[in-house]
């Protein structure tokens, strides 16, 4: 599924400027003929010789995979992983107010990343109501935080203005890498502020009890408010 995603997000960004919406890839996953066609799109770009270097070897890239292994997929393997990725993009072409808000046309866009919010000094916050948006704002949340996550380690060091993560509800929300992060973020002076309901709650949403220790490690302050049922966990440099 990952080399597929790999594959199909390479020949988006050919025929499409570059941009790619959970909606566009929906499309390309569950329609062989709307591939066909992009692949012959991306195929007159190379013949007329208006793809940049980069593009050309992304494209005989995209020609192998297509002609080997896409190919060459067990049917009932290939529909396995077709299933495995519409559970995630499906979520986002089932309402055309969240395909309007999350897959916008490219001129539509209203927030383009973390790029430049350091240096504005910026707040980004997530209102995701969990109860009506389920599976939706884990997800939203879950690619939220780890472009803030990623956006943070490639600042260059020594880091002028701090920054901060706060999360509420955090055993909703929280990953693996999230210990990884952690560990190293105060490097970049990072503030890392959550709060969950209980320790077994993330433990059920991680699943791996040798993960929440790492992620819960020494050098954290864990501080049990004592007026109502909330762990917090924060971590501050």
């Amino acid at each position: 599924a990952e080399c597929m995603l790999t594959n199909f997000i390479k020949l988006i960004r050919l025929y499409n400027n570059g941009y790619i919406t959970f909606s566009e890839i929906h499309k390309v996953v569950n329609d062989i003929n709307y591939i066909k066609e992009k692949l012959n799109f991306v195929k007159t770009l190379f013949i007329s010789n208006k793809l940049s270097d980069s593009e050309k070897y992304d494209y005989s890239q995209l020609l192998t995979y297509f002609s080997t292994e896409y190919a060459n997929l067990d049917t009932r393997i290939s529909s396995i992983i077709f299933s495995e990725i519409t559970r995630l993009t499906s979520v986002f072409v089932s309402d055309a107010d969240i395909e309007d808000t999350f897959c916008p046309k490219k001129e539509e866009i209203n927030f383009s990343g973390f790029e430049n919010i350091f240096e504005n000094n910026s707040i980004v916050l997530l209102k995701m109501n969990i109860a009506q948006y389920q599976n939706l704002s884990k997800i939203i949340a879950a690619y939220l935080k780890l472009d803030f996550q990623s956006e943070v380690m490639k600042r260059q060091t020594p880091v002028t203005n701090p920054s901060f993560f706060i999360c509420d509800e955090y055993q909703s929300y929280v990953t693996e890498n999230d210990a990884l992060f952690y560990s190293l973020s105060r490097e970049y002076k990072c503030i890392n502020i959550v709060s969950t309901q209980s320790y077994s709650s993330l433990l059920f949403t991680l699943n791996n009890e040798s993960n929440l220790k790492v992620l819960i490690s020494d050098d954290s302050i864990l501080v049990r408010k004592q007026f109502c049922d909330v762990l917090t966990y924060s971590i501050f440099y």
